[in-house]
This record gives structure tokens, sequence and C-alpha cells, in this order.
């Protein structure tokens, strides 16, 4: 259907539904005919990848690896020329790739001949050292993200570059484009897809997406900073920078050998504490990690310089990050007793949830008993009440018993003054468990 490797240039209309805002590309014959079956096969990928109108251009491969396709659409728009690449078409471009026909001239060929448009406006490395150290702050955080484009168990999420102009945004993509070739992989340099100006940029199917400031795209929405790598030219913040000390020292490498004035590339600003937390929960929740509770904080208590939370707003943080505005598991509570001080966890105001675990119902584990054990040593900061008190001490008696020895014996008598007690503040519930460990411990005596 696709003739072998020869490259294809095409017309197509593109039209948008006023009503529905669907975008539908419908192949114009011009020049030599295509093969059968190849308009068809292009037309969805066409509609669905074509840019905006405003002299610009997009690359977009097709579904299944088929090949891939560029896009351009004059100022007026109305119509996208299209060029078709088949997987190992021979192409005269050395050293370029497909961003370098950004507002080429010969779009529209004056000649049958002219099969591949040329560069007009010729991207060099000088006029690239110049975009990047003007823009220092951002560039290692955009490099980094085109890496994780191609690095890691998962592609990274796609970036969007918000721009007044769509020359920025080709220099951006003709930066990701030479640094992957640089310091990556040549292949992934050649199959970075883009576009320099998307029509509607949350369906985009490019690895980069170019926006402008009239665009739809909402650079401020929670949700939208998730799901997208946004880097804002526009005044906005846009995501939270993750740089990666790979790229940083590449980049500085780099800078350094491209021609031009050269100088200190500053380290961009690192992420707080809470950036880096936040981040580094949402990578661990996913795959392949699937990390939740007890794990999970650990993890990110790892992460931390102390190894563990030394301010209230970290530990509630972390808190908020693993398990939300539910309370913590037993595992959870225990977790935080055990390696935070009281004080912290007072300060933090999570003490409650933790002394919750006490009265609550439910089987009492050998969890439950070592959790009352720690709270029990630090009765005072934990501002245990009367009955919190008597139930943490039965539960840590109740598991003493069993330890045989002076410990026993002390655990024995506690144990029998509760349960002779007739104004006991504790649970039926709590007071059974208490009588069976007193009965298995009386029958191990007798034997």
């Amino acid at each position: 259907m696709h003739a072998g490797h020869v490259i294809r240039r095409l017309r197509f209309t593109v039209a948008v539904d006023p009503g529905s805002g669907e975008v539908s590309a419908r192949h114009i014959p011009v020049g030599p005919p295509a093969p059968a079956g190849l308009s068809t096969v292009l037309a969805p990928l066409v509609a669905a990848s074509a840019p905006a109108p405003g002299d610009s251009l997009s690359y977009a491969r097709l579904p299944g690896d088929g090949g891939a396709v560029l896009c351009h659409t004059p100022a007026k728009g109305g119509e996208a020329d299209v060029l078709f690449l088949p997987n190992g078409a021979a192409v005269d471009l050395p050293a370029m790739w497909p961003i370098d026909l950004w507002r080429s001239p010969t779009w529209r060929p004056a000649r049958p001949a002219d099969t591949v448009p040329r560069p007009a406006m010729e991207i060099t490395d000088g006029r690239l050292a110049d975009f990047a150290r003007a823009r220092q702050a951002r560039m290692i955080a955009f490099l980094s993200d085109v890496r994780r484009l191609f690095t890691g168990p998962a592609p990274g999420p796609p970036i969007v570059v918000a721009e007044e102009e769509q020359s920025a945004v080709a220099l951006w993509v003709a930066l990701a484009c030479r640094f992957l070739h640089r310091f990556v992989d040549e292949a992934h340099a050649r199959s970075l897809t883009f576009t320099t100006r998307a029509r509607r940029p949350y369906e985009a199917r490019q690895q980069i997406v170019g926006v402008g400031p009239d665009s739809e795209f909402d650079r401020k929405d929670h949700e939208t900073l998730r799901r997208f790598r946004v880097h804002d030219g526009l005044g906005g913040d846009g995501s939270p920078a993750e740089p990666d000390p790979w790229v940083a020292k590449a980049a500085r490498v780099w800078l350094r050998e491209l021609p031009g004035r050269s100088g200190p590339l500053p380290q961009s600003p690192p992420p707080s504490t809470p950036e880096r937390l936040r981040l580094a929960a949402e990578r661990l929740r996913g795959r392949p990690h699937q990390l939740h509770g007890t794990g999970l904080y650990r993890v990110l208590a790892a992460r931390l310089p102390e190894g563990r939370p030394t301010d209230p707003d970290t530990l509630l943080l972390m808190y908020e990050l693993v398990w939300g505005t539910a309370g913590p598991d037993l595992k959870g509570a225990l977790e935080i007793a055990r390696t935070c001080p009281p004080d912290l966890v007072v300060a933090a105001r999570l003490h409650l949830w933790l002394t919750s675990w006490l009265s609550r119902p439910g089987e009492i584990t050998d969890d439950r008993c070592a959790l009352a054990r720690e709270l029990l040593r630090h009765e005072h900061a934990y501002r245990l009440d009367a009955t919190k008190r008597a139930v943490a001490e039965l539960l840590v008696r109740g598991q003493d018993i069993t330890s045989g020895g002076a410990t026993a014996d002390a655990a024995e008598r506690l144990i029998r003054a509760r349960l002779n007690r007739h104004d006991t503040p504790l649970t039926t519930e709590l007071l059974a468990w208490a009588r069976r460990r007193l009965r298995r411990y009386e029958e191990g005596a007798r034997l």
C-alpha cells in the first residue's frame, strides 16, 4: 500500500465541526496519484495531529510504527501539506531533524522534483546555544523531562511548552533533538514527536505540544499539571521542576562545546521538601512500585535528610500523602509511634489518631499491644486520660503475661485486679481477651 520506502507528498483539507469541535481531514488529489489506500490511512492521523493555523509544523507517528507524517498548516489554515515518511525511507537531509523544516518556503513545491521541503529558518548550534543560555533556569528541567520520555520503566508524560511565539517552541524542540542526539540516542532524536501549535492540546498525540496564549489549555489546573509536564514561558508557574543531576551535568558539558558566549550554567533551584515528597509519593504509588501505607511512608522518610520527619509540617504532609484524610492503619500508627518523637506527633496533631486505636473495636493483635506499649511509655506527652491509660495498661500486661518470670507474675496480678472491678471502664471485648490470656497462663502454670 505504501509503495515501498518512497516519501509521498499529499495535501488535505482540515475542517473543524462548529458544534462538536471534532477535526476531520480529507485528501485533495494534487500531483502524482497516491498509492491506493494511503490517503485513507493517513486521514485520521492528519485530523488528530495537524497543527493549528499559523505557519505551524507537527510530526507524528502512525499507529503500529508504520512510519510518520510531517504536517504543515499555513497561516490561513483550512489545508495541511503532509509529508509521509515510511520507515526505511532514505531522506537526503544530513544532520537534520523534522523540526528543521519549520517554516520552510517550499512546502508547496514549485516543481514536481521538490519532494522534500528545505529549511528556511536554519536552527544553528550557535542560535540554540544563545537560546539555551538565555533560559538557563528552565533548560535543565525541560531536558530532564525530555530524557524521561525515553528512559525509565514507563515513558514520561507529554511535555507542554507554552510560548508567545511558535519560533520559541520550535527552538525548544530543536534543543531537545540536539541534546538527545548528543547524549542519549540518535534514534530518539529522530523519533521525537511534536507540534509547534496544537489545535486540541488535551488530545494531542505528540510528545512535545506547543500552546500559545490564546490556547484552551489550562496551565493552572491541578489535574492538568498531573497529566502533563508544563513548561510555561507565558508567566505561569508550570509544573514543579524535577531536575535530573545527570542531565544537569551533561547540559553543562554540551553548552561549553557549543559556539557563542560561554559561562557557568547555574544550578536550577532545587525543589522544596514538600514538592519533592509530593512528586516522590505520586511516582511510588504508581507502577512499577505500587507502594501504599507503611511501605510508602518508610520510603518517603528515607528521602529526608535525617531519614525521618523532624518538623510537624513535614510529618503532617507525609501522613496526608500516605493515608489521606482517613486515619492511618494500625501498622502505620505503630510506625509513627516508633519512629517519631511524641512531642512531634502531638505538634502535628496526629496523636488523636494513634490513641484512637486503644478504644477501637476489632481483633486485638500483637501490633495493637505494641502500639499500646509505645503510647504508655509516653503517656504524659500523648495526654492519655484515665480510660485510655487503663486500656493501654491492660493490653501491655496481656502481652507480658506470656513472657514468664517476674513480668508475667506482675501482669497476672494487674489483670486479676481489672477483671474483679465492677466499675471498670473497659469494654466487654477487651475484658474477654484479658480473661482468655489469664486462663492460658493458668493452664500453662498447671502443666
